[in-house]
């Protein structure tokens, strides 16, 4: 067996998983009432927030590869992802944010993806005190840029980092 196998076998589980939860995410919002005002900037801004998930996964997986317990993996990931989901325009506009935080929410990864997305599923239908509001007033295309920069550069910094541990540990 590959020595790939097990490290890639655990990041496409993870994938899997992510997928799973998104569809019954976007299912028990359709019950509830949410309509996309863009299907297909919906299947993007799904596969965009798949892609990110991937990125982040690694980042796990690399604590996982560091720390023994899972126990470990829950104390090292929480003061991780803890400020950065809060701290971020996932429940709340960054302008509402106290102006000491408002920088940092607006320009870390999670704000940047999930206004992505937003921007995708809203398509043209936001009016432009909406967009201003949730998105800070930037365009479709500038955050979907900044999005895939977050999160090939958390793959790429994070995937390289696992290889190189998981070599490590399996000579």
């Amino acid at each position: 067996m590959a020595r790939s196998a097990v490290f890639g076998g655990r990041v496409a589980a993870d994938t899997l998983n992510n997928a799973f939860g998104l569809i019954v995410l976007l299912i028990t919002g359709y019950a509830v009432g949410f309509r996309p005002a863009n299907f297909l900037g919906l299947i993007l801004a799904a596969l965009l927030l798949l892609l990110f998930a991937l990125a982040v996964s690694l980042g796990y997986a690399i604590i996982g590869l560091v720390v023994r317990t899972p126990e470990a993996v829950n104390a090292a990931t929480f003061p991780i992802i803890f400020p950065l989901t809060f701290a971020s325009s996932a429940f709340v506009p960054v302008q509402t944010m106290p102006g000491w935080l408002r920088g940092f929410a607006t320009h870390q990864p999670v704000s940047v993806v999930i206004n992505a997305a937003r921007s995708l599923i809203l398509g043209d239908s936001a009016t432009a005190a909406q967009r201003a509001q949730l998105l800070g007033g930037t365009g479709t295309g500038s955050l979907i840029v900044q999005a895939l920069a977050w999160t090939i550069g958390i793959g790429l910094v994070f995937g390289l980092l696992c290889a190189r541990r998981y070599r490590r540990l399996t000579r």
